[in-house]
């Protein structure tokens, strides 16, 4: 132990909190640790030392510096919140949150940390999962007098917690305060637009047309442009379901140039283009343009720099419409691609077509071998597209008998569509 007077054991820890205020954390690790050296049972050097610690980064000392000033009687608030920070920053989510709730009933707990408090208390309850108890926190934010500088992005959390359990009012009430916040942010103006398409009133939809236009200011950039126009095509699309013909044909229409002209734009991401194309071939089969939409998806599929899921999509698109024209040996070149999509529909998709491509019964009792195999372990792996295949190609293989009993495994309203197929395969 030093032999220090407790005048220069004090004057010490002045010193520590000198070097804290003025950012020298290492000095202020040394001379509180000086001091605690000096007077063991200081549970206050143990506190500095823990705050030292704390913003040197070295958060597992904090953690212990911090426990034995609550273990000696010093126990102001700051001591629990800074115990529950260096717990949090270890992963002790749970610990944490004990104390930080503890810090709020402790002396010297000023409105200015009761605001960190709740704002640190909501993000842990994001770690746990538990979103419910997350956005009770980042609410009581909201009742603290002081400047709150966590806002925006605490009401981030909140709209992505709202917009993830497809609770869109109450996330349109986050992105209205983000708003009046950051009124010139183009992305929120975007998110905006998209939950209130996604809402579909009538009043939305009439809102998003407003809040296309408030946002059309700030597209000076080519990829918000491209952004701007796949809203405004989105929006397109909505109203056009509200319709009756022609003004749905005329709406669908426009949707479908507003994406080809996002897709135009320069600069446009590859993928992203393809994608804007992709979703103006989905709107062309709206309006019964097959060709059109063909064409659109080959020419996509054929884009060899694309990532697979991509083409795979295309290839998705373009093998349907194949089958539909009665062009079933084109489709046949959509199958490599489908099958090297890496999971999902796309690659159940290949599977099946091979199936039903294939001519000789001996390669159609391969293909059929190869993708039972394949869609019964994505089925098993919870692939929501897997069984439909499944029974699919059990009813077109005439076992019907096998494709009902699969039925089981999908939804009554899925079953029942599903069972008109194997009917009309019956018939065939």
């Amino acid at each position: 132990m030093l032999t220090l007077t407790r005048p220069e054991a004090a004057a010490l820890l002045q010193e520590a909190e000198a070097a804290l205020r003025s950012g020298a954390f290492e000095s202020a690790v040394e001379h509180s640790a000086m001091a605690i050296a000096a007077d063991p049972k200081n549970g206050r050097a143990h506190f500095i030392n823990g705050q030292a610690h704390l913003s040197a980064k070295n958060f597992s000392a904090a953690e212990r510096a911090y426990k034995k000033s609550i273990e000696l009687g010093f126990t102001p608030a700051a001591c629990y919140f800074g115990l529950g920070a260096a717990q949090s920053v270890n992963g002790y989510y749970s610990a944490a949150v004990k104390q930080y709730t503890l810090a709020l009933g402790q002396s010297g707990c000023t409105e200015e940390l009761r605001l960190e408090i709740y704002h640190q208390l909501a993000l842990l309850h994001i770690q746990l999962g538990d979103f419910a108890a997350a956005l009770r926190w980042f609410g009581k934010e909201e009742t603290v007098p002081v400047p709150n500088a966590h806002m925006s992005e605490s009401l981030g959390h909140m709209l992505s917690i709202h917009a993830a359990a497809g609770e869109t009012q109450a996330a349109l009430l986050c992105i209205g305060q983000l708003l009046v916040l950051h009124p010139e942010d183009w992305l929120y103006h975007h998110i905006k637009i998209n939950l209130l398409i996604q809402s579909g009133t009538p009043q939305a939809l009439a809102d998003a047309a407003d809040a296309l236009k408030k946002a059309e200011v700030l597209c000076t950039a080519p990829a918000l442009q491209q952004e701007h126009l796949a809203d405004a095509a989105l929006l397109e699309s909505a109203l056009a379901e509200q319709e009756q013909d022609p003004a749905a044909a005329a709406r669908f229409e426009e949707a479908i140039r507003l994406l080809q002209r996002a897709a135009a734009v320069p600069g446009t991401d590859a993928a992203v283009r393809a994608g804007h194309e992709l979703a103006a071939a989905e709107l062309m089969l709206r309006q019964e343009q097959k060709e059109q939409a063909l064409a659109c998806a080959v020419a996509v599929a054929h884009r060899d720099t694309l990532p697979a899921e991509v083409r795979a999509h295309a290839a998705f698109l373009a093998a349907e419409l194949l089958f539909a024209l009665g062009r079933e040996a084109e489709a046949a070149a959509c199958v490599p691609l489908l099958k090297a999509a890496a999971a999902g529909q796309y690659k159940n998709h290949g599977m099946y077509l091979a199936w039903r491509l294939a001519e000789s019964a001996a390669e159609k009792q391969r293909a059929y071998q190869l993708a039972e195999a394949q869609l019964r372990k994505a089925a098993a792996e919870h692939d929501p597209t897997a069984m439909i295949y499944r029974i699919k190609l059990a009813a077109e293989a005439k076992d019907f008998t096998r494709a009902r009993r699969l039925l089981k495994s999908v939804s009554p309203a899925l079953a029942a569509e599903l069972e008109e197929y194997i009917t009309r395969c019956e018939e065939e």
